[in-house]
């Protein structure tokens, strides 16, 4: 796989960059919190892209939420947020950063929160939404010679750079119906084309979205709103099909 060190220190701010360092220096002397530690997700997509990228979302093989104490106290951060799926958010030094215990999910049923449980890092690349957000960026705990080691087991690099989104597996709207409302948020914000397959799948999906819970929708749709491309996102919505799935009533004609 290709290393990313360069890439890094060419594109990260300087206090960002510093930041993953002293996260890593941390880990490895607290191996039974963090045995590894990796940038994930979105900032490597965007880093792909050559563009700054405005989280840093880190995962966390052991227990984040103890890694989260430890790094905070090192770094004089704050740490909050902590939820049932093994997450947590730590500010620190102007940035703040998401960190999940890596973890694999099963669904009970289409739609449902899923169950989670610890896993290593392939395992928890393999439960994420789209291939271009299923990468990992190795922060060298165990061996400071893999600092920037790119891990893309699902092809998330060259679909970056052909500009697609695709889901990982036949199952993926179906396990989780609201990644159909994602794939028109990241497609507008990218400037992404919905993969032929992934397109295929949404349609044969998309009344998943009648089951989900108002509060999750509604989540789905204020993270649309608030994004500069939001006449096209919800365009997008309107044209495969996703408004009027969850809800007759709820459509947007072109021209509105």
């Amino acid at each position: 796989m290709p290393n990313l060190a360069t890439l890094m220190s060419r594109t990260l701010p300087e206090q960002a960059e510093a930041l993953l360092r002293e996260a890593a220096r941390v880990a490895g002397t607290n191996p039974d919190a963090c045995a590894e530690l990796y940038l994930v997700g979105g900032p490597i997509r965007d880093l792909l892209l050559g563009a700054t990228p405005a989280d840093l979302d880190l995962s966390v093989v052991g227990d984040a939420g103890r890694f989260a104490a430890a790094l905070a106290a090192e770094l004089g951060g704050e740490v909050s947020g902590h939820s049932e799926f093994g997450t947590v958010k730590l500010s620190a030094r102007g940035y703040d950063m998401d960190l999940a215990t890596a973890r694999a999910e099963t669904y009970a049923h289409p739609g449902a929160l899923p169950d989670v449980w610890p896993a290593g890092i392939t395992g928890d690349l393999a439960r994420r939404d789209f291939t271009v957000n299923a990468m990992a960026v190795d922060l060298g705990v165990t061996d400071s010679g893999r600092w920037g080691e790119l891990i893309d087991n699902h092809g998330g690099m060259t679909d970056v750079t052909t500009r697609r989104l695709r889901v990982l597996h036949d199952g993926s709207f179906v396990d989780d119906p609201t990644r159909i409302l994602r794939a028109v948020r990241y497609g507008a914000r990218l400037g992404f084309q919905i993969e032929r397959g992934t397109r295929d799948l949404l349609a044969r999906d998309v009344d998943g979205l009648a089951g989900i819970s108002a509060a999750r929708i509604r989540a789905e749709l204020e993270h649309i709103l608030a994004e500069p491309s939001r006449a096209a996102a919800l365009a997008s919505a309107e044209e495969l099909g996703a408004l009027a799935a969850v809800s007759p009533a709820l459509r947007v004609p072109r021209r509105t």
